[in-house]
């Protein structure tokens, strides 16, 4: 009945029915006419007009009383589409939790009532730990599947005076309402990363992920909503990823800005061309000749000098800006290594550290080809350091990517090898040439030979998988007689030379190596 756009009059028991429908308590209508609210097709409502009598309606009347039905049709969809925007407007799609601007505004009015009554208040802000593997391994369905249920975790150890939001991507910022303190922020802050080490099943593929907790706390970490937002996010990145949480500090905020500072004069650094590179020998253990050479990028900052990079690498790794550093070092590394050639400064190897985030941005194998073509680099002259970290995320597709670095005659280098993954399965899969032992493992060798068994043991490792080992960080006599004896075959530390600018690098190869003509060949020591 209410489908027809016309109406239609119903009276005695039709009527009954009608007023008991929709639920009229007042009248003795004994006729009512009904009809339908529509709006673009749609039926939102229904108009009763209802008569002691029976009435009959002129067309004209009929048309009014339409008329009066329409414009109610258009205030309820109007009404309807402006609660759907205020609803997406202040809410997630995804999660039906408050969004980063509705829980601003709830932060703000707690704020304001917390003056009022000179209480606490706490902001927590918690950020998903690895979510980006299950979301790049899995796809973006588990990925948000994820998230859900992440909320849902969330959400079961909340007071419903309390605020969670979704902040954003794999992050989510929660508000204590009342007078709390750091107690209370404890117990919730240690639930959450509880509840989020449990393993999450997404399909039928369990995924496990971690939390870090930022907390601030008003009114010692900020006045406003925009400030105890800020610090807790800083607090949580001050947390490090580390499965824990961590309280804003006025120190961290000291650190944001130098690294607010660092991250904008690096940009301006990378647009003045402000990045040099040094060259740190490598040097036979066996003949004592100098044979290859790591670059080691430096940044001329124009008020403090020569920086070295244990300043700046880290915001470089943070912020991306790392990709465009190694595009420089790998151009200028080649092109000095080119020079030196042709001047008779006969290395066998130029070494250039390629980070992980210039594998994630797929441009390295066009990059590594450009420049060994432009300056006539031959097969084994450039050496890739890579990190163990870099296996973890994707390592068959990794691996994919080291065997056509090979096939373009650049080899590769394990850095750092046993501080990061170390998992003896990719050893024998991995496609690499060369294992560089952490200074770590070389600095606790004695004179006597005490405290090298890690050394000794990557040592004999490398020698069984029949690759070349270099040992960083040597400097003494008794750790270059321990390696020696090993069958270490290069050695890279102060003990043979630092990090040199391009000239003085060649004074020292000159003096090291004043007969020139060809280097000792050697196998697998060959670099």
């Amino acid at each position: 009945m209410l489908a027809q756009p016309a109406g239609e009059w119903s009276s005695t028991g039709t009527a009954d029915e009608l007023r008991e429908m929709f639920g009229l308590v007042a009248g003795d209508a004994r006729q009512l006419f009904a009809l339908p609210v529509m709006w673009k097709d749609r039926l939102c409502g229904a108009m009763l007009l209802g008569w002691q009598r029976e009435v009959v309606l002129e067309a004209e009347d009929v048309a009014y009383v339409r008329d009066f039905a329409d414009r109610i049709g258009v205030v309820l969809s109007s009404s309807a589409r402006e609660a759907r925007l205020f609803y997406q407007a202040r809410y997630d799609a995804l999660t039906d939790l408050p969004n980063r601007h509705l829980f601003t505004e709830r932060v703000t009015q707690e704020i304001a009532r917390a003056q009022r009554s000179n209480l606490q208040l706490v902001v927590l802000f918690i950020a998903l730990d690895r979510y980006k593997n299950v979301n790049d391994t899995m796809g973006h369905a588990a990925g948000d599947a994820l998230i859900r249920e992440a909320a849902a975790r969330l959400r079961k150890h909340l007071r419903e005076s309390d605020t969670l939001c979704r902040f954003g991507g794999h992050e989510f910022a929660i508000l204590l309402s009342g007078d709390l303190g750091p107690k209370q922020a404890d117990v919730v802050a240690q639930h959450a990363i509880e509840t989020l080490s449990q393993p999450i099943v997404t399909g039928d593929v369990e995924s496990f992920i971690t939390a870090t907790v930022g907390i601030a706390l008003y009114p010692n970490d900020g006045k406003s909503a925009a400030e105890l937002l800020r610090n807790a996010d800083t607090a949580c990145g001050r947390a490090g990823g580390q499965q824990n949480y961590v309280y804003f500090t006025d120190s961290m905020n000291q650190l944001a800005m130098q690294r607010s500072t660092i991250e904008r004069e690096l940009r301006q650094a990378i647009e003045r061309r402000e990045f040099m590179l040094y060259y740190q020998p490598k040097t036979d253990f066996q003949s004592g000749r100098i044979v290859g050479a790591e670059a080691l990028i430096r940044w001329q900052h124009p008020q403090r000098g020569v920086v070295n990079p244990g300043a700046f690498i880290g915001v470089a790794e943070e912020t991306g800006l790392i990709v465009e550093m190694g595009r420089f070092a790998l151009g200028e590394g080649c092109r000095q290594f080119s020079d030196w050639h042709s001047r008779d400064i006969d290395l066998r190897q130029i070494a250039i550290n390629v980070s992980n985030r210039q594998f994630r941005a797929g441009t390295v194998l066009k990059d590594i080809s450009k420049n060994m073509v432009e300056y006539g680099l031959r097969s084994g002259e450039l050496e890739l350091e890579v990190t163990e970290s870099l296996m973890v995320d994707n390592f068959d597709e990794v691996a994919c990517v080291l065997r056509e670095l090979r096939q373009l005659g650049a080899s590769v280098a394990l850095d750092d090898f046993g501080t990061g993954y170390s998992s003896m399965s990719y050893l024998e899969r991995l496609p690499f040439d060369t294992l560089k032992i952490d200074m770590a493992f070389v600095r606790p060798i004695k004179d006597n030979g005490e405290g090298g068994a890690i050394a000794s043991a990557i040592i004999a490792m490398a020698h069984s998988l029949n690759k070349k080992v270099v040992a960083e960080g040597v400097e003494t006599q008794g750790q270059v007689d321990f390696l020696k004896r090993l069958g270490c075959h290069i050695a890279q530390g102060y003990f043979y030379g630092k990090p040199l600018p391009p000239e003085e690098f060649e004074a020292l190869f000159r003096r090291q190596n004043p007969s020139g003509g060809e280097l000792p060949n050697q196998s697998a020591a060959s670099v």
